[in-house]
């Protein structure tokens, strides 16, 4: 059986695949951290391969980030024995097993919770830090943010900076910061709440329900 026209569906197991859904090749591949969509399925006597499982055919998106080229040509060199580049490796109409690949729930209809982060930005005499935590109540976030701030000060730094005239301090209900006036890269500290949207997976769902069991 060849399937190959958009959002015709085949299941495997507990899975659910389909023409054009967008897919993730997971660590059992040579592909592995790479995005892209089905083109095809055969099976029986249809497919390429002599594997027990169907064969999925997929096109991977060509990777943006340097650090992801670097590792897929350094992972393909290692395979083949021999330097590969971007361009040696195919990316289009790969036959896959079910196993090797994820299927990714399409962007719209997914759900979003409010979540709140407490974002913590400073510098020390030219050494740099960030932090962001975050929080599913806002309750939680504004005690994460007076514990920090009070941490700080009982370290003395922001009061000495408080009492310095070289050093200027702003707070608002869910802020605080102060910073050298003539190098704030120099010496800040700036702590605050931000409130996000946090778009969540089935595979979370599941997990924060307790539900078990595959994609259907």
């Amino acid at each position: 059986m060849v399937i190959k026209r958009t959002g015709d569906t085949y299941h495997y197991e507990n899975m659910t695949f389909a023409i054009g859904q967008r897919i993730y090749a997971n660590g059992q591949s040579d592909w592995e951290g790479l995005f892209g969509e089905i083109t095809e399925i055969r099976t029986d006597g249809d497919k390429e391969t002599e594997n027990e499982t169907p064969d999925i055919y997929c096109s991977f998106d060509v990777p943006v980030l340097p650090a992801d080229v670097t590792e897929l040509e350094e992972r393909f060199s290692a395979l083949y024995g021999e330097p590969k580049k971007l361009e040696d490796i195919s990316l289009d109409e790969v036959i896959m097993a079910p196993e090797m690949i994820e299927p990714l729930e399409p962007w719209a209809g997914r759900k979003k919770k409010t979540v709140w982060a407490v974002v913590i930005d400073w510098s020390w005499h030219g050494e740099h830090g960030h932090l962001e935590e975050i929080c599913m109540d806002y309750p939680d976030a504004k005690r994460k943010l007076t514990e920090y701030l009070s941490e700080e000060f009982d370290n003395s730094t922001l009061l000495q900076w408080q009492s310095d005239d070289r050093y200027a301090a702003v707070s608002g209900d869910d802020s605080y910061e102060c910073y050298e006036k003539e190098d704030y890269q120099k010496n800040h500290y700036h702590i605050y709440i931000e409130r996000k949207d946090l778009v969540m997976g089935p595979a979370f769902i599941r997990e924060i329900t307790g539900e078990t069991g595959g994609a259907k």
